[in-house]
């Protein structure tokens, strides 16, 4: 009948917490960095596009990126949590020049909105369609946004504004100037013509196809100076020409 008894003490030590803030479910993939908060610190932040308390959503991967803090306390006891944000990626930015026209590579559910890079990005009213057409010479982009991500193409410099009026004069010839009432154009596409005296009265008009062509003015056109309207697809110009009866 002989017993006999021995205690052990032994210390459960409460796991740390591991637990953090500071991350939202979604984010672009040019979205501002977010800043990890956790409830107790001393520990380390680990996973795609973090770099010490950091969440940088450029440098994670499109889709679901787990982020975990992990954290030993004095007890050598450790704990971890994690929490999975998506990162969703950017429509397409690029565009396309022809001429004094920039179209964006952009399609599917997106909107378009131009702005003007010379003047801080400024949207030029109405512009909200696919393409855009410059009137003056300038700096222009297209802010591209599909569902809550927009992104914004790289500027692109229209300086031919004006050259692009003169290479349409210049591929126009009108002779003989002055003339007694027939004239000759030598146009490269289909043009509208309109003929105005000086006091702004329309005195004739006329569609031509491209190629020479022959003009005979009315007999009522008298002797003086006239302005002839070219409106083409590729842009308008006006020539002053004299009539000698």
């Amino acid at each position: 009948s002989c017993s006999n008894l021995s205690t052990q003490n032994v210390v459960i030590y409460t796991l740390p917490n591991a637990n953090f803030t500071g991350l939202s479910n979604e984010y672009c993939k040019n979205g501002d960095n977010a800043i990890l908060v956790p409830v107790v610190s001393g520990g380390t932040f680990s996973g795609n596009g973090v770099t010490g308390n950091a969440f940088n959503p450029a440098s994670a991967v499109i889709g679901i990126n787990s982020i975990t803090y992990s954290i030993t306390d004095g007890n050598s006891c450790s704990n971890s949590s994690s929490v999975d944000v998506t990162v969703i990626d950017l429509p397409d930015n690029t565009v396309t020049q022809t001429d004094l026209t920039i179209t964006s590579n952009a399609t599917g559910t997106v909107t378009y909105q131009w702005v003007n890079c010379n003047t801080g990005f400024s949207e030029i009213t109405g512009e909200t369609g696919a393409s855009f057409t410059a009137t003056a010479n300038g700096s222009y982009a297209v802010v591209v946004t599909e569902g809550n991500c927009s992104d914004t193409s790289a500027c692109v410099v229209i300086s031919t504004v004006g050259l692009h009026h003169n290479r349409l004069l210049n591929a126009v010839s009108l002779y003989p100037n002055p003339t007694t009432g027939t004239l000759t154009i030598e146009l490269t596409e289909a043009t509208d013509i309109r003929v105005h005296d000086m006091t702004g009265k329309l005195v004739y008009a006329n569609k031509l196809s491209d190629g020479k062509q022959t003009i005979v003015l009315p007999a009522t056109i008298n002797s003086g100076t006239y302005m002839m309207s070219l409106t083409q697809e590729s842009g308008n110009r006006n020539i002053r020409f004299v009539v000698n009866r």
